[in-house]
């Protein structure tokens, strides 16, 4: 049944000048009779069940979170139940003498723990204080990561307001971003009391950006018949070709059908993009006008083309790309995959009803309702999609091509299924495959391909610097220069003066991952060390870098329970100590509150016994000249040490 329109007023005759617009609209039953301050009023009623509905899911969320912290408590009781059973076996292996040995001695391990402790915790205070005082004067806008107050303030204002999506987005990207390195600084000092909110905020910052990036998409697809009507202007007037309306539809096939070039002229696209995001879309009016030679074009995005069969390209559609910087797909999950070209999600959708005339009517399509025009193109046969696009050597470390993949989004999880027929280039920085069907992808590696390190070295310069030398499973030398109150990478590229946790970070974007998981051990098949056998060495390391050096030892073992690493003295600052000269390495075997030193048996060394740390071991055995001992008591600063300790405790060097 056809709508019949007519003016509102007859004693009006004069002829309009512009057709009038009907808007399209769904019928909306409105209570109008009844009183609306009654209970039992139709608004009322209406109202109410989205009031509960809000209740119900407030108290979802709130179960939600008790449940989060109920797994994390009973994760930590086990986690601290097995540790005591694991240091009652420990006991039960060693001798009489040995106990009452360690026993004597534990007095002077606790009282420098807990010294340590307490200057740590000052520091840390300090440094808070500072950079409170830092935001502050320079105005920052941006939430602090550490008080979910501003984290909360943050999320209500992405949420309210509809202005600037492009630097709504920008910034969310960067509070994400802080909040990954705040969760990374937390992890080097054994702070996860945060660590599940930082999951949660992330999760809800990302899920209110992929939001913001579909509305990009929604507005991009109803103003097709604006974009139309430009590119119409462009046809008749530079091009002196037929506009594209339906009643042309015919002539321009027939026109096509002599000059297929004609066609590329009818497609345009349209582009919006930021630093974190750009999205870019196709727009084909034309339907059934043979076979596209060329491929879609998308220069903006990584020179990324892509050539659509046959089937698919004989629709009329907008083909959609958006490439993200970051994955909008993470969880907090593990994921084994990590990117060296950003996201690349793609899509396609059919075209948006135009405006229709009649008489003097318009009749334009309501957009009030995404679904109905926000329709994606479904393919149920098989389609292969060739795309080709180029590596942004700039932005990121490529070793070996045989070490590069290309992986898809499926099921919520990265995938290398549905890819085919990868070719990749070095040298000219080129990329091909196929894709079995429309889905998101990204080039990749493995995460874990760095480890475990071929070899690691830490020494200190002077008092208040040290250098730690690594090469990756790969091969890659890398070398940081460790400074007071920051870390600066100077190979295999230079990265100066910034905290040990941005410094990883970034070397991670790139494609350099540093910062080994447990996960990570799993998939190589590796035993990870325990974290307070790891805690306990890094303290023996920060107590005597002023006149030790430290490398890996080959003799370690795939043991979580020990933990044997290499020192040599140091009080000169020599800085080039190599394997095989006149120097001689001597290998310590870390267990939980003791070492000792071992030869390649893993057996003690003749006529020394273990002890509760190093500076005993060193006091009552001569391992070392007498004077070391005065260097030893030559303290560096505590910020310092903590820089080397925060450094290697957030790469796990000790653990993989």
């Amino acid at each position: 049944m056809k709508l019949r329109l007519r003016s509102a007023s007859k004693e009006i005759p004069v002829q309009l000048a512009q057709p009038r617009v009907a808007i399209q609209t769904q019928s909306i039953y409105r209570n109008i009779s009844g009183d609306k301050h009654k209970k039992h009023s139709v608004d009322q009623k209406k109202k109410q069940p989205k009031k509960i509905q809000k209740k119900k899911k407030n108290n979802i969320q709130k179960e939600l979170l008790n449940e989060e912290e109920q797994v994390r408590v009973q994760e930590e009781n086990q986690r601290r139940q097995d540790l005591e059973q694991f240091l009652k076996q420990q006991q039960a292996k060693m001798s009489a003498e040995e106990k009452q040995r360690l026993k004597l001695e534990e007095q002077d391990r606790i009282e420098f723990e807990t010294l340590w402790d307490k200057e740590v915790n000052e520091l840390q205070k300090k440094i808070k204080s500072q950079k409170e005082w830092e935001d502050y004067v320079a105005c920052l806008i941006l939430p602090d990561p550490q008080k979910e107050i501003e984290l909360n303030q943050f999320l209500y204002q992405l949420i309210e307001n509809k202005n600037n999506v492009i630097r709504q987005i920008q910034q969310s990207i960067e509070v994400i971003k802080n909040i990954e390195l705040s969760k990374i600084n937390d992890l080097s000092f054994n702070n996860y009391q945060k660590i599940e909110q930082y999951n949660r905020y992330q999760s809800k910052i990302l899920s209110l950006v992929n939001g913001k990036i579909q509305g990009i998409t929604h507005e991009q697809i109803k103003s097709y018949e604006q974009f139309l009507n430009e590119n119409n202007k462009i046809l008749s007037q530079q091009h002196l070709m037929l506009e594209f309306i339906p009643d042309n539809y015919q002539r321009i096939l027939q026109r096509l059908a002599q000059k297929q070039d004609d066609r590329y002229k009818y497609e345009f696209t349209r582009t919006i993009e930021s630093d974190a995001m750009i999205q870019s879309f196709w727009y084909n009016p034309l339907s059934k006008v043979g076979y596209r030679v060329r491929p879609l074009d998308f220069e903006r995005i990584n020179e990324l083309q892509i050539e659509l069969t046959r089937q698919v390209v004989a629709q009329a559609m907008i083909f959609k790309v958006v490439w993200t910087q970051f994955d909008p797909f993470q969880t907090k999950n593990y994921d084994q995959f990590l990117s060296l070209s950003g996201v690349y999600d793609i899509n396609m959708y059919e075209l948006p009803p135009l405006t229709k005339k009649a008489s003097k009517w318009q009749l334009a399509p309501s957009f009030d309702d995404p679904n109905r025009y926000i329709k994606p193109i479904r393919i149920y046969q098989q389609s292969s999609f060739t795309c080709s696009l180029k590596l942004q050597s700039e932005k990121y470390y490529f070793h070996k091509a045989d070490q590069i993949m290309v992986v898809t989004q499926q099921n919520g999880r990265w995938t290398q299924e549905n890819t085919e027929n990868l070719k990749i280039n070095l040298e000219t920085k080129q990329v091909s495959f196929s894709l079995k069907n429309v889905l998101p992808f990204m080039i990749a590696q493995n995460r874990f391909i760095d480890f475990p390190h071929k070899d690691w070295k830490l020494y200190s310069t002077s008092i208040t610097q040290a250098h730690l030398k690594l090469t990756t499973q790969r091969g890659i030398n890398i070398l940081f220069e460790i400074n007071e109150d920051s870390v600066s990478l100077l190979k295999p590229f230079v990265i100066k003066n910034k905290t040990s946790e941005v410094i990883l970070y970034e070397l991670q974007q790139k494609g350099i991952n540093l910062m080994a998981q447990e996960e990570d051990a799993v998939c190589l098949n590796q035993k990870f060390k325990l974290n307070e056998l790891e805690n306990q060495v890094l303290l023996n390391i920060m107590q005597t870098i002023r006149a030790l050096s430290f490398r890996m030892s080959n003799d370690n073992k795939q043991q979580m329970d020990s933990l044997i690493i290499q020192f040599i003295e140091n009080s000169d600052y020599v800085k080039d100590i190599e394997q095989g000269d006149q120097y001689k390495w001597i290998n310590l075997d870390f267990q939980l509150n003791k070492v000792a030193a071992v030869d390649k048996n893993n057996k003690w060394l003749n006529g020394t016994t273990s002890h509760v740390n190093l500076v005993k071991l060193l006091n009552s055995h001569q391992l070392t000249q007498p004077e070391i001992q005065n260097y030893i008591d030559e303290v560096a600063s505590i910020q310092f040490r903590n820089t080397v300790r925060s450094l290697l405790k957030q790469m796990k060097i000790l653990c993989i």
